[in-house]
């Protein structure tokens, strides 16, 4: 199951990285500043798949290429306040569709329905969530 989950985070990176040049950590943490446009501190984007003793760099990386703002007053540590800027948001807006198909390709349709609710319902289960079920 790592493995798996391990191979397909590097086919969709590799996917991004071609096609837009931003990495799969880059656009998770762009994708969730998209979903807060009055920012998230640092320690908040640790909800997303990236590893939280990256974010900070990470931050400072998008920082540096335009895609995100800090607030000067808030630190540089992880109680950094960020927001994602007009060219960042562009970013996710023109990635989007790619990683929507890059998903789909390497996840979705190599299962037929079945097999991917099951594996949602494991999911929903070692998460604690309610299980899917259509």
């Amino acid at each position: 199951m790592l493995v798996g989950a391990k191979v397909l985070v590097d086919k969709l990176d590799q996917d991004l990285l071609r096609l837009h040049q931003i990495s799969f950590d880059e656009y998770v943490v762009l994708v969730a500043l998209s979903e807060h446009p009055e920012g998230m501190r640092i320690d908040r984007l640790g909800s997303v798949l990236v590893s939280p003793t990256r974010l900070p760099r990470l931050v400072t990386h998008l920082q540096l290429a335009g895609h995100v703002t800090r607030d000067a007053a808030s630190g540089r540590g992880s109680d950094a306040w960020v927001r994602i800027t007009p060219r960042g948001r562009a970013v996710v807006d023109r990635a989007a569709p790619d990683h929507v198909a890059s998903v789909r390709t390497h996840l979705i349709d190599l299962v037929d329905r079945d097999e991917f609710l099951a594996v949602a319902r494991v999911f929903a289960q070692v998460a604690g969530v309610a299980t899917p079920t259509a």
